[in-house]
């Protein structure tokens, strides 16, 4: 293995990262968001303020979608780095 990280090694896992993450982060967010916005309408229905479902749960949706897909996001960016970059950068520590 060399002993640095060339850019090919980079590429492959931005690469990998973006294959991973892309799909991965529209499913686990259109769950969360589906989820929450699940519970605010029944929350919002039982109450008897219909009107408030769509208002509420658009952004509320979203965000949590958001914040799901950053954090599912993050953990395919260390499974891509782990798997191409750091390993090069491990054995030039070994090298050294």
């Amino acid at each position: 293995m060399k002993s640095e990280p060339t850019t090919a090694s980079y590429f492959k896992a931005w690469l990998l990262f973006i294959v991973c993450s892309v799909p991965a982060g529209m499913l686990v967010g259109a769950v969360a968001g589906g989820v929450i916005g699940a519970f605010i309408g029944i929350a919002c229905a039982t109450t008897g303020h219909t009107e408030m479902i769509s208002v509420i749960v658009r952004p509320v949706g979203g965000v949590v979608g958001f914040i799901a897909a950053t954090i599912s996001s993050f953990f395919f960016y260390r499974f891509s780095t782990a798997k191409l970059v750091a390993k090069v950068l491990q054995a030039k520590d070994l090298n050294s």
